[in-house]
């Protein structure tokens, strides 16, 4: 919120981090990592799990750091650093995003488009929270993990048909081919045995569903596809794009299709003062939101 820096730091950072370490949501450490600039980090990544890993002589870790002191003792550091794996995939991204301003709302319509799961309703089921304790982190209470569950399985049912009230509503259909995608990666099952054991597997608070495995470049054809099969858009259209579940990565496609093919800069959709009296699309009040049961 208001405490997250306006514009990358320029604070020259080792960030070390293992994506076995089970004590803490994954995307605490990437997020630290991107308010760094570029050219002031280096980001280092271990699989000794949750502890200040012991970096040994003639490692890739250890150049990485010795690498580090240097160019900071020096005074020549370099954003290609990030070049090294498996660093190499945050290379080019940081964070805050900057951003435009919103869009004027033209004279036309507001359309919504839907972008459901294409896996539709799926996931760990709420009850497995305490038959299969195990397999979720340690951190989090049962209860909450099985509400957490709850929802994902409820918003990943959902479908166009479900927004029908907002007003102009197009859902985007899949073909049985795009269902069969291997979205998710397999994953192994962590070993929860010991705490904190090194090569114990890949945190429990990464799950399988909540990772993406398809390469943007197959993505934002698949999104450019949908959109010319989906949707009937005029120039005074004002249109909002919703993802759902997985349909939320594949929505990102259909909006940048809009804008590279279409020349349509998408209109946001904003939660009212009071989400039981409705949503905004565009700044204009829509009907009530669909349900999900937070219990």
């Amino acid at each position: 919120g208001a405490l997250r820096p306006k514009a990358p730091l320029r604070i020259p950072c080792f960030l070390c981090w293992s994506e076995e370490d089970d004590s803490k949501q994954f995307s605490n450490y990437e997020d630290l990592a991107l308010y760094i600039h570029p050219k002031f980090r280096r980001i280092c990544l271990h699989g000794q799990g949750h502890r200040p890993p012991n970096l040994q002589k003639n490692t890739k870790e250890l150049e990485t750091l010795d690498s580090f002191i240097g160019s900071m003792q020096s005074g020549v550091l370099s954003a290609d650093a990030d070049d090294d794996k498996p660093a190499a995939i945050y290379k080019g991204h940081w964070l805050p995003v900057p951003r435009e301003s919103a869009p004027e709302l033209k004279a036309g319509p507001l359309k919504l488009i839907v972008v459901p799961d294409p896996l539709g309703e799926h996931g760990p089921l709420p009850e497995q929270a305490l038959k299969d304790r195990l397999r979720f982190p340690a951190q989090e209470p049962p209860e909450l993990t099985a509400q957490r569950l709850s929802l994902f399985r409820q918003v990943t049912a959902l479908t166009s048909e479900d927004f029908a009230p907002l007003g102009a509503v197009t859902g985007v259909k899949f073909q049985q081919a795009d269902k069969l995608v291997k979205w998710h990666p397999e994953v192994k099952e962590r070993d929860a045995s010991t705490a904190y054991a090194v090569d114990a597997g890949r945190s429990r608070w990464l799950q399988a569903e909540d990772e993406v495995q398809i390469g943007w470049s197959q993505l934002e054809e698949m999104a450019l596809k949908l959109l010319e099969e989906n949707v009937e858009i005029t120039p005074d259209d004002n249109v909002a794009v919703l993802g759902l579940g997985t349909g939320a990565h594949i929505a990102f496609g259909v909006a940048l299709a809009l804008i590279e093919h279409r020349n349509i800069m998408p209109v946001p959709v904003a939660e009212g003062p009071d989400p039981s009296n409705g949503w905004r699309i565009g700044g204009s009040t829509g009907s009530t939101w669909p349900q999900v049961d937070e219990g």
